[in-house]
């Protein structure tokens, strides 16, 4: 891309003029010019003139001198530099300099563009300086001017610029010349020059200037050879580098100085890129101790060196040279994958330590991706390859790997646009279950599905030839719209169609691509949800850069030296670099204890200071163990802090970020990075529960979301750190919706380069674009049958000879007609596709002879033979325009990266001027170049124990000076796909994949030492006796807070914690696709029971609790058994996890849920949860992180084997065993578990202090829910004595005594009062049996359904009489506490009281809802009515009053007509309301009242005895109190029925007054009648209504309908008074209005709703009934007028002045103009 003052002469035309004028272009400032080389005026963006007035509006001054700093600047490159013209050089780059250290950014980006422009002379000034040759005494001279050169060339503001990325690139291309033929003789002169400079100066600073020249110097050499790598091969490379360590070491710079660690560490890159550009192979003997190697053994068998290559054609020693994705060649290839081991004593062809850890990560991240992938798919390539019809089956299956086929695909249209780029739209039959369904299904369920997700991996299996071949994408649109043509769903189409982009940019991929589209091939269309291939490129091909560059960060601590016999295992690691100076300190005043402390640290203090240590946590907030870490974290350059579960990781994080902060501008720190481990499972951390359905209404890809690090950052801002960026669109904070990078980034401004540059950079692709789409065109067309029409092109260009001989014109000039002449010579039967009859595809040898013939005669060819040739020309034109595509499309990626650049440039503005950056492992894949130019030398990286190693080397950002590790390696391990890769298997004990570098460093490797870890040692989470469990086994440094001393017990259980021990065995393994999960159906019972019996207590909700277990197949099993009770909750990744064995993920069933909760109650009845509180259901590898107050654990496993399965792992064991706050629950078989050490020693743990129970004497009442049946009907059968068992079929209460046969007191258990009680006498204790079939004691249930509510009791709890309920209403109808089922009537007799009033209470309840709901509904009708009379209104009015203006008075019979209707539409609609208020009213009358049915019924029941109780039934009909009746829905029907009507009738009286003026023949009446006649009965409703309001004590109804009446009464007055008849009625209904209003301004006093308001409009109304009256003007009066009135013209404006006879003013005017201060009376026209 040309810079813009360089676009429009093209380069070498005329060095330093123009032909445009010398005024600036205000389009092209803004941008773009829509003129482009045609404007008249100059794209210079830097060009001014002495008398410029076209400065950019409201510039500053500093903007200004800014500008006339860069102009005076750029005249200097405007000219050809002069020889030995010092002077020029030392101003050129010193100016430069000052410009780059500026602020303004528009003429930073200008500057290296306007040095790498042909119309300027830049480039010369450059190769002037780097030709410059040093005499005697000369070496000053130039280090003074090389110096400023090299600080230009390595400065930030270029090399971190991604806008200007391309110019830097050129510039550093043309230093480096061919293969560095001018940068490396230059930088060899000025490492001697430097050398001298340092022995002949004498000022003070020369050593400044030798450290900074040198520094720059090695910046330089390491950009230049990251940018021109084929300058690694110039021949004097090594003398340089030589050179440079020579000059460092002659120097004598400081060993502990910045300039000496970055001048060493680039040296030891530059040779390392040197060695391995050169294809060295280091081969160093391993040290040597009296004659003995040190090398522990670990297999006595000789083990060969394997070097990779040669296997296929993605086979590399060198793995910047291996393609992320597998090739073909690969996928088929039976050599097994070297895959190196991450054990340093086993043998690798590489040496040098960075490099082999750097390789080996490599291939071992890109196999756990692609491993059982590439071997799936070459197992089904040969399968396709002996069975082509598996291609159309829909249950092709590739074994474990989670896939989903798509028969019969096909590749429907190759599209490109310059946003989207190349696209193909791949279509294939619907679903087999979709079929049938219509396309409003069909996209319902593909939007639930989380198939074809946005970013997935898609893999196209084709079959041509006898021959299959594989083609990677990734989806790249996701359409659902029935509408669109291109969907999964579309109206059009019985396919579904989606849009996928080619994985590689690979041109034979792009060719196969092609081919398919073209031949209309079908395929195979695989998909792989659970591989995005964002998430791990960016990492691989980090690494690649990372290797190429011999890049690693910390090498010495991340690879320790092995340690020799009698040497001392001990790291001495330093300060970071930026904190080494003698006197730095890091100020500790913002976490003291008290705000004003200067209290600070040392950053050569040790972290196992104790007198540190003691005054850290005198003087701050920190336990010990937190003090010792921070000053680990801040004493050394890398850093591991290891944090025990609860012991306040993120607490430290937080007051370590706070102290980091602090120093941030003393340290130039730049941005603090923050990343953490990418947890799907992270939807609940800490102390937050944050819990979301399992639903599928999401529709974007992998929504995985990481609430750790969104809470790490909130608490930041919490101690006021608010200026941090979250990088990531998955943050579900509210908090951070305005800190996320994408929406600050928004408000960041492109500079006028960048403006330009994305201007012209579409412009380029928009003409690429239609490029493209012609090449895509041929293509498409080539789809037909070859002929003429698509083929005379190519042959014209390739074969004129042949093409020559098929023209239309003949040898005599004359013209064929008809048919082309090469269509007929084709023939009519064309094969349609590329195999022949004889299945033989011809040779190329035989082409060629085809080829010469045709040269000769054409006409010659058999026929046969011409249809080979046909298909020869256009597979070779297709080939042709295939790469003239590839080179188009190539083309267009640079440019989109060109634009992705100029965007993250943005973002990197954005992100460098942030306090933190907070980041997932995922979001830093994503980001990682954007990252890797922001200057950030602190990077921080919590959960560190989970983080894979490649990802953490991915970390290592290039400028990262202090590298902080905080983690538990002790939990889980980082999550892996390929299980062969871990620690866990055995032949992953070479690989250790999931062995994060926190593990590996912490625990040390043999010969190496153990990396130095300050321990976290004070938990605050689990009370004591969980934590026990976790002290005794894994960490035995583990204290408790005291706080954890006092959490309270967990009520309904005897002890907090417990193992359930039990011996039913567990499903054994399937042979279907859940083959690898386990599951234990006696264990999904029991949990389900405890945890509604736990839930059941009041005292928890269903968040409060967590159930995990290890299997997915158990985890499913839960799902189905908890779904009816609790809406159920799991993390994505246990959602893809069971997905990915095969079970079906649909959503938790809501039926049969019921809640009840009675808002004046102060009790929380045993009860169903609502739907809102839900119950978290997990397995232990997604729970991390989390924790819950109470944990129920499923073990599941349960063998005669005795295997653990899972759990055999101390890491899994620990974090199972660390979740849970007050209590905490195992079931599981001890004896399969005592298999294993650790369980071996919690069971024994458990057992001595009685907290192991045995299954068959639980003591709590799950076996009501599991053996529910049998042991009610064992009661039932042993009791049959009739006076122990009262009708069995509907039994309510049974007695037993002690029987000898029953005993049942010795072992029923029954659960009562949150207390356990192993002996029940039914005689004393009574048993009752709902009709559900449940059974509790009848005390028990007496409190549960509430009967002292109902029945006044003694002090003995006896019952004694009935007790008025009529006060409040009762709580819902009471259900039984196992079940949740309403308890019927009758059917437990005892209860009938307690039912019946919930039963009529319940009622009345709805019977209050919905009535307040329907007249909330009336109300809103009541208000539309009154707008839609409103806006009516003046439609009739208008043409009335125009009409009475008229002289003639009249209205035409049109507008009559008109008038008529909306009068009768108006009138319809006020009717149709107080028609729906009636209906209302009467249904909500007194005696449709639920209390007042009941007592009616009672009455009537009663009457309808015998005669012989006659007086009895006199005596309970008068002695039944009728029921005190709610008023409020009959009277808010009332009030909104008096609304009605006064809107109604003020708006009848507007009309009717306008009518009035209309003359009495006038056909126009108003329907209804007369509304002074309507106005009689409303003011008799509404004062009887004000009245009744009195009685019930109702002030605000009162004051709303004394409102309504003076409303109506003062529009009654008005009526009577223009019609001069009922004046003195009017006046007194006036009167008595007014009276109302001052009785309804005292009630106003009163504190009722609205009571403010509401005397307002008392206030308001009052002044207008005691305004004077003013009487309208008659018709007959405006006609008088009229003829008094001056001459007007047809105009409407005077002819005629005159003068007012009262003031003698001007009135009138003359000549259509009015005199001043007259004005036109629209409303007196007619």
């Amino acid at each position: 891309m040309a810079p813009p003052n360089q676009e429009w002469q093209g380069r070498g035309s005329g060095r330093g003029r123009g032909s445009r004028g010398s005024q600036p272009c205000r389009y092209f400032q803004q941008g773009t010019c829509r003129f482009g080389a045609k404007c008249s005026y100059s794209h210079d963006l830097g060009s001014t003139t002495p008398n410029e007035k076209h400065e950019r509006r409201g510039e500053t001054a500093e903007q200004l001198k800014s500008k006339a700093d860069y102009n005076s600047w750029k005249r200097l490159i405007k000219n050809p530099p002069r020889a030995n013209d010092t002077r020029t050089i030392g101003l050129l780059w010193t100016g430069a300099l000052t410009i780059l250290n500026g602020d303004d950014r528009d003429w930073k980006q200008m500057l290296p563009r306007d040095l790498d422009a042909d119309e300027n002379y830049g480039r010369e000034h450059i190769l002037t300086l780097l030709s410059m040759v040093v005499h005697s005494h000369g070496c000053v001279t130039f280090v003074d001017l090389a110096r400023p050169f090299l600080l230009v060339i390595t400065h930030a503001a270029l090399v971190d610029c991604l806008s200007v990325d391309t110019a830097v690139g050129g510039l550093y291309n043309f230093i480096s010349g061919s293969n560095g033929t001018r940068a490396i003789p230059f930088l060899q002169r000025l490492s001697a020059s430097l050398l001298e400079y340092h022995l002949e100066a004498t000022t003070p600073d020369s050593t400044v200037v030798v450290e900074t020249t040198l520094s720059a110097m090695s910046k330089a050499l390491r950009e230049l050879l990251r940018r021109e790598q084929r300058a690694t091969f110039h021949e004097d490379l090594p003398d340089l580098i030589d050179s440079v360590e020579n000059v460092a070491e002659a120097t004598g710079i400081d060993q502990h100085s910045v300039t000496f660690h970055v001048v060493n560490g680039i040296i030891r890159e530059l040779r390392g890129s040197i060695a391995r550009a050169n294809g060295l192979l280091q081969h160093e003997q391993a040290p040597q101790v009296d004659g003995v190697s040190t090398t522990a053994v670990t297999s006595t068998y000789p083990r060969d060196i394997i070097l990779p290559q040669n296997r296929h054609n993605n086979d590399n020693m060198d793995i910047t040279k291996i393609k992320v994705f597998p090739t073909e060649d690969e996928i088929r290839s039976n050599h097994p994958e070297f895959l190196p081991s991450t054990d340093l004593d086993q043998p690798h062809f590489l040496m040098d330590q960075a490099e082999r850890h750097l390789d080996t990560h490599f291939r071992l991240l890109r196999h756990d991706v692609f491993g059982e992938l590439n071997g799936a798919l070459a197992g089904a390539m040969v399968a396709l390859e002996n069975d082509p019809t598996l291609l159309d089956s829909p249950r092709f299956s590739l074994g474990d790997i989670r896939a989903y086929s798509n028969p019969k695909a096909h590749v429907r249209y190759i599209s490109f646009d310059h946003r989207h780029s190349l696209e193909a739209q791949i279509s294939f039959p619907q679903p087999g279950h979709l079929r049938k369904k219509t396309p409003s299904e069909r996209r319902k369920w593909w939007e639930e599905s989380k198939r074809l997700e946005e970013g997935s991996l898609l893999c196209l299996l084709l079959f041509d030839s006898m021959k299959s071949s594989i083609l990677f994408l990734t989806v790249s649109e996701k359409c659902t719209d029935t509408k669109h043509d291109v969907s999964l769903s579309s109206e059009k189409y019985h396919e579904a169609t989606i849009k996928a982009k080619l994985a590689t940019r690979s041109q034979d991929d792009l060719g196969l691509l092609t081919q398919v589209s073209c031949q209309n091939a079908r395929g195979l269309l695989m998909e792989f949800p659970s591989i995005i291939p964002a998430t791990f490129v960016t990492i691989l091909e980090n690494i690649q850069v990372m290797q190429r560059l011999s890049r690693l960060p910390f090498r010495q601590w991340i690879l320790p030296d092995r340690v020799l016999h009698g040497g001392l295992a001990k790291h001495d690691i330093p300060p970071p670099l930026y904190a080494r100076g003698t006197d730095f300190t890091f100020s500790l005043g913002s976490i003291s204890k008290d705000t004003d402390d200067n209290l600070s640290l040392s950053s050569r203090l040790s972290a196992d200071d104790t007198t540190a240590i003691d005054e850290l946590e005198t003087r701050t907030k920190l336990d010990r163990g937190q003090c010792q870490a921070l000053i680990a974290a801040l004493s050394r350059e890398f850093a591991f802090i290891q944090g025990p579960p609860g012991t306040g990781k993120s607490y430290l994080g937080v007051q370590l970020m706070t102290v980091l902060l602090t120093c941030k501008t003393k340290a130039d720190l730049g941005p603090v990075v923050v990343v953490y481990v990418t947890n799907p499972a992270a939807l609940i951390t800490k102390k937050i529960l944050m819990f979301f359905c399992f639903t599928f209404t999401n529709k974007s890809s992998r929504c995985y979301t990481n609430h750790a690090l969104d809470q790490f950052l909130e608490h930041l801002i919490n101690v006021g750190i608010d200026k941090l960026i979250r990088i990531g669109g998955q943050s579900r904070s509210k908090i951070l919706e305005g800190k996320n990078l994408r929406i600050i980034s928004q408000s960041e401004t492109k500079t006028k380069s960048e403006g330009y540059l994305l201007a012209m950079t579409y412009k380029e692709l928009e003409q690429l674009e239609k490029t493209i789409q012609k090449f895509l065109g041929i293509l498409h067309g080539s789809k037909r049958q070859p002929g003429w029409s698509n083929l005379k092109h190519h042959l014209a260009r390739n074969h004129p000879l042949i093409h020559a001989q098929f023209s239309r014109v003949d040898e005599d000039g004359f013209k064929t007609v008809g048919r082309e002449p090469f269509d007929l010579w084709i023939g009519d039967k064309m094969p349609t596709s590329s195999h022949h009859a004889d299945g033989a595809e011809p040779l190329p040898e035989q082409i060629e002879q085809l080829l010469a013939q045709a040269t000769r005669n054409a006409h010659s060819i058999l026929s046969c033979d011409r249809h080979r040739l046909v298909e020869f020309w256009a597979e070779e034109m297709r080939a042709e325009v295939t790469d003239q595509l590839f080179e188009a499309t190539k083309h267009a990626d640079d440019l989109q990266q060109q634009l992705t650049n100029i965007h993250d440039e943005v973002d990197r503005r954005v992100l460098q001027t942030a306090d933190v950056i907070g980041v997932t492992t995922t979001g830093l894949a994503r980001r990682i170049a954007t990252l890797q130019h922001v200057r950030c030398k602190v990077v921080i990286c919590e959960e560190a124990g989970e983080v894979m190693e490649p990802h953490m080397l991915s970390a290592l950002l290039p400028s990262v000076e202090h590298f902080i590790q905080i983690g538990d390696h002790q939990q889980l391990r980082p999550q892996i796909n390929n299980y062969k890769l871990s620690l866990e298997s055995k032949q992953g004990n070479l690989y250790q994949l999931d062995r994060s570098q926190f593990e590996r460093l912490s625990v040390g490797e043999r010969g190496r030492p153990a990396f130095p870890v300050a321990q976290l040692s004070v938990q605050r989470r689990m009370r004591p006796e969980i934590s026990t469990l976790i002290r005794e086994t894994v960490y035995p440094r583990l204290l408790d807070h005291v706080s954890t001393k006092s959490l309270p017990d967990v009520v309904g259980m005897r002890n907090n914690v417990f193992w359930l021990d039990h011996t039913y065995m567990e499903e054994g393994a399937q042979a279907d696709v859940h083959q690898k999960s386990h599951s234990n159906v006696w264990e999904v019972d029991m949990v389900h029971a405890l945890v509604r019996h736990i839930v059941r207590q009041g005292i928890y909700d269903s968040s409060d609790v967590a159930v995990l277990t290890p299997y997915t197949g158990q985890l499913q099993k839960l799902r189905g058994k908890m779904r009816n009770d609790f809406e159920i909750v799991l993390s994505e990744r246990d959602q893809e996890t069971l997905a990915k064995e095969g079970f079906a993920v649909e959503d938790a069933s809501t039926d049969g849920r019921h809640a009840s909760d009675h808002p004046d109650s102060g009790i929380k009845p045993l009860e169903k949860k609502k739907l809102s509180e839900l119950l978290r259901l997990a397995t232990v590898d997604n729970f991390q992180g989390e924790e819950a107050k109470i944990v129920i654990v499923s073990l599941v496993r349960s063998n005669k084997e005795r295997k653990v399965g899972f759990l055999r792992t101390t890491n899994r064991i620990n974090v199972l065993l660390s979740r849970a706050q007050h209590g905490m629950y195992l079931i599981g078989n001890t004896d399969t578990y005592s298999n294993q050490s650790m369980w071996s020693n919690i069971h024994g743990m458990l057992q001595a202090t009685e907290a192991k129970v045995d299954a068959d004497l639980l003591a709590i009442d799950v076996w009501l829910t599991v053996g529910i049946a049998a042991r009610r009907d064992a009661i039932l059968k042993r009791c049959t004595r009739s006076s122990h068992v009262r009708n069995p079929a509907n039994v309510s209460i049974a007695r037993a005594n002690t029987c000898a046969r029953s005993k049942l007191v010795a072992k029923t258990v029954v659960y009562v009062r949150s207390y356990w009680t192993t002996e029940v006498d039914l005689d004393e204790t009574p048993i009752v049996v709902l009709g559900c079939g449940h059974f509790f004691i009848a005390e028990t249930l007496d409190g549960h359904v509430g009967m002292a509510e109902v029945y006044e009791q003694d002090v003995n709890g006896n019952f004694t009489g009935l007790r008025d309920v009529s006060a409040v209403l009762a709580r819902s109808i009471p259900r039984c506490p196992d079940c949740q089922r309403p308890v019927r009537q009758h059917a437990t007799q005892r209860f009938n009281r307690v039912i019946n009033r919930a039963v009529i209470d319940e009622m009345t309840k709805r019977f209050l809802v919905d009535g307040k709901a329907k007249i909330r509904d009336l109300e809103q009708e009541i208000l539309d009515l009154e707008h839609k009379l409103e806006d009516s209104r003046q439609e009739i009015i208008l043409p009335i009053r125009q009409a009475s203006a008229h002289l003639t008075g009249q209205i035409n019979l049109e507008h009559t007509v008109v008038l008529h209707r909306k009068l009768q539409e108006r009138h319809d609609a006020s009717r149709r309301l107080e028609k729906a208020i009636q209906t209302f009213r009467n249904k909500a009358a007194d005696k449709h009242q639920p209390a007042q049915k009941l007592y009616d019924a009672i009455v009537h029941a009663t009457r309808r005895r015998s005669i012989d109780h006659l007086m009895t039934d006199l005596n309970i009909a008068d002695s039944v109190p009728a029921p005190a009746r709610d008023r409020r829905i009959t009277f808010g029907g009332r009030i909104a029925q008096l609304q009605a009507e006064c809107i109604i009738l003020t708006d009848k009286f507007d009309i009717a007054q306008v009518l009035k003026s209309m003359p009495s023949t006038s056909s126009i009446k108003l329907a209804g009648g007369a509304p002074n006649q309507l106005a009689k009965p409303f003011f008799q409703t509404c004062k009887t209504f004000i009245d009744d309001c009195d009685v019930e004590n109702l002030p605000k109804l009162r004051v709303e309908a004394s409102l309504y009446y003076a409303r109506t009464a003062r529009s009654h007055e008005s009526y009577c008074r223009s019609i001069k008849t009922e004046v003195d009625q009017a006046s007194g209904y006036v009167k008595a209005a007014k009276e109302l209003l001052e009785k309804a301004k005292q009630l106003c006093k009163q504190p009722f709703q609205d009571a403010n308001s509401l005397r307002i409009a008392v206030d308001e109304s009052l002044k207008l009934l005691r305004k004077e009256w003013y009487e309208e003007v008659t018709a007959e009066e405006i006609a008088a007028i009229k003829l008094a009135m001056f001459a007007i013209g047809e105009c409407g404006m005077p002819m005629q002045q005159a003068r007012c006879p009262e003031c003698g003013a001007p009135v009138g005017g003359q000549s259509h103009q009015a005199a001043e201060g007259v004005t036109r009376a629209t409303d007196m026209e007619g």
